[in-house]
């Protein structure tokens, strides 16, 4: 009410025919507050409310498939809550972002924003073999638990199959692309931090900003791009893009871009031969660089091309209708991504291992993308294949345990 008495008190100080348009404004600022404060319900019930609904009546297939997935654990709700409270980044110099520190039952990320990976008790001494993995979020193990993550089956098999007293620490991060992980390895490398092996798995990202006319850079480029300049008085078109960064954040934008996806570009489409010669020569000259880095500091480095639901011959129930469910944007990804396999046998010291899961009857995607953690442990225990003979003979020499 004391709203209303501001706005006749307004109306009473000025001409009579202004008072049509300042009575026309208050309205319109009453249905602006209006309708974004509905926006503001519908967003609260659809994220609280009608998601559990959803989940029951479209389990498999649907859009949010880590409750489905989940579902059929006793751990399982307690991850999907702690993994929506987990994503959130902050920023990270050089390589844009991190995720922010995070302790929960089954997700804890340290203060440097690393994930943690299970490691023998002990194994943090000078003496301890160290191995860092780099990659995104199937490395950084998206929808996993910590101890079931790529990273924590390694440690886990080298410590207590091999006897070898190791380190391994899980540098993956959610939305990285391989250059990011250069640059991240480059850091570690600066700050005296040298490991005894590292290991990347990559190549769905890379192709997944290449789709998105961005070859070679992250996916989310232009955000920098719109950010660079932004609080710059003196920058072009300054106040315009405040104006729009402060709509952006309003639920009534939300909800919009949801109905019309004005935050995208144009969607991934079929890279020309052009493109695909400048994303693979790109990801190879990342792998130039890390050999060479490698003899320069003395590590040895192991890179892997990533497997995807798309070439797997074994669907399960619940893949079927998950790769049937996908189009528009993730399936046109996909497809470009099974016709990129075959360039990256071609790729100089990267291992293909995109056809590890290809045999399995069991379920291995959660959505399309990230992998069961029994999965991880496939894909960990077939890098070890090419591990052992990498650190075989530092670990006989100093790192072996009793």
């Amino acid at each position: 009410m004391r709203f209303f008495r501001v706005i006749n008190k307004g109306a009473r100080r000025i001409p009579a025919f202004a008072k049509s348009i300042w009575f026309g404004f208050g309205i319109m600022l009453i249905a602006i507050i209006g309708i974004e404060c509905c926006a503001v319900a519908v967003t609260f019930l659809y994220d609280y409310g009608a998601k559990p609904f959803l989940y029951k009546e479209k389990p498999v297939g649907s859009q949010y498939p880590l409750e489905s997935y989940c579902s059929n654990f006793v751990w399982g709700k307690d991850l999907v809550k702690e993994e929506r409270a987990a994503i959130r980044v902050k920023w990270q110099p050089f390589v844009y972002w991190r995720v922010e520190p995070f302790k929960g039952k089954y997700i804890n990320i340290s203060d440097e924003g690393l994930r943690q990976t299970w490691n023998k008790e002990g194994s943090s001494g000078s003496q301890a073999l160290s191995i860092f993995t780099f990659g995104n979020s199937t490395m950084w193990g998206m929808y996993n638990r910590d101890e079931y993550t790529i990273a924590s089956y390694l440690s886990r098999m080298l410590s207590e199959e091999y006897g070898i007293n190791v380190k391994v620490t899980n540098f993956g991060q959610i939305g990285y692309v391989s250059s990011q992980e250069l640059i991240a390895l480059l850091m570690e490398l600066k700050k005296g931090n040298v490991p005894d092996l590292v290991i990347f798995l990559d190549g769905l990202n890379d192709i997944g900003a290449a789709t998105l006319r961005r070859v070679g850079v992250t996916p989310n480029e232009r955000h920098r791009e719109e950010e660079f300049n932004l609080l710059n008085p003196e920058a072009p078109r300054f106040h315009k893009k405040i104006m729009f960064i402060l709509l952006k954040e309003t639920a009534t934008y939300r909800i919009l871009n949801r109905i019309f996806s004005w935050d995208l570009y144009a969607p991934p489409q079929q890279l020309s031969k052009a493109e695909v010669d400048t994303l693979f020569k790109a990801y190879h000259n990342n792998i130039d660089c890390v050999k060479k880095l490698g003899s320069s500091y003395g590590f040895k480095p192991l890179f892997y091309w990533q497997p995807v639901i798309v070439t797997k011959k074994n669907l399960t129930t619940y893949e079927k209708v998950l790769a049937s469910s996908m189009q528009g944007i993730g399936h046109d990804l996909l497809v470009v991504t099974e016709e990129s396999v075959a360039r990256a046998q071609e790729l100089n010291g990267c291992i293909n291992i995109s056809g590890v899961l290809d045999d399995i009857q069991e379920t291995c995607y959660i959505d399309g993308v990230h992998y069961t953690e029994a999965a991880n442990e496939i894909i960990a225990r077939r890098m070890l294949m090419d591990i052992i003979p990498k650190i075989k003979k530092k670990a006989n020499l100093k790192h072996l345990t009793n």
